[in-house]
């Protein structure tokens, strides 16, 4: 394989690249006066026998070793595992032999690839492959051996005159070369059809009065699932509203419980928006049903 100027040319193997699988691992190095640093490493191995096969110094455009401190261990980890990710995918599902031959088309149809992620990750690892190719281009303008020459700006932006009517949003789009983000996996609102939810507490008070006073909370007072398991007794105000009577619930849940912040193990909901909540008026008395029984 040729090294020269971090160009990998594959023609040698092409019939086994597929074989072939870019990995990252991260490396001490001491120097003589004993510090020490994380430097990551991209190198080729042979799946089969995970023997090593070269090290094409493909880190460099990127990870900025030359730092004077080094990223995150991390930072480092997440952008070279989306780096590899972007060499495997041209090295087992693209015919090219070296980085300069990555053109729109290809950058395109990775991105397509990757729609198996949730949106944020697809947009780091569009980040990251970008700045990737970015940097090598940069510092590779005088070589050579690159088929052509260009910035990345040129490569993502259109040309011609922009209309009158161009927005930031659509720079973004075209930034992403025409691909839409993967869709985010969002919960779908549920509905009680007409008297389900009498039947639903109903069930819960056979079952567990507790949990028939958390369905009653949330579908009640308009609580989260997170806020209701940071209620204590403590927090559940009466208030009376004349004439002996009840007429007011007032819920604090302007801070997490104590023993949620006490608690070491699996966390607990988090309140989305400290306040004062207030059960509806018209509940009041079935949720002091279910506190009664509780």
């Amino acid at each position: 394989m040729d090294n020269t100027n971090d160009v990998i040319d594959i023609n040698d193997i092409w019939s086994v690249r597929r074989a072939l699988e870019f990995r990252f691992s991260l490396n001490k190095v001491q120097f003589q006066d004993g510090d020490e640093i994380i430097v990551p490493c991209i190198a080729l191995y042979d799946t089969d026998t995970d023997a090593l096969i070269c090290c094409p110094c493909l880190e460099t455009w990127y990870l900025y070793l030359d730092e004077e401190r080094p990223k995150e261990r991390t930072t480092i980890r997440r952008r070279a595992i989306n780096i590899t990710r972007f060499l495997n995918y041209l090295l087992h599902e693209t015919p090219i032999l070296d980085l300069s031959s990555v053109n729109r088309i290809i950058l395109h149809s990775f991105l397509e690839s990757c729609k198996d992620v949730d949106p944020d990750t697809w947009s780091r690892i569009k980040s990251d492959v970008f700045n990737f190719l970015s940097v090598y281009y940069c510092c590779n303008q005088n070589n050579d051996k690159l088929t052509f020459q260009y910035s990345l700006t040129d490569l993502l932006s259109k040309t011609g005159f922009l209309p009158k009517n161009w927005t930031n949003n659509d720079e973004q789009k075209y930034s992403s070369l025409g691909v839409k983000p993967p869709k985010k996996t969002k919960k779908k609102n549920r509905y009680f059809p007409r008297d389900y939810l009498p039947l639903l507490l109903y069930v819960c008070e056979i079952y567990d009065p507790m949990i028939a006073l958390a369905v009653a909370l949330c579908a009640y007072a308009g609580l989260r699932v997170g806020e209701v398991v940071n209620l204590t007794w403590g927090r559940i105000k009466l208030i009376n509203t004349g004439f002996n009577r009840i007429g007011k619930i007032e819920l604090d849940i302007t801070d997490e419980a104590q023993f949620a912040k006490e608690w070491r193990g699996t966390e607990f909901g988090n309140i989305k928006k400290p306040r004062f909540q207030n059960v509806f008026q018209d509940i009041v008395y079935r949720v002091l049903e279910l506190l009664d029984k509780h």
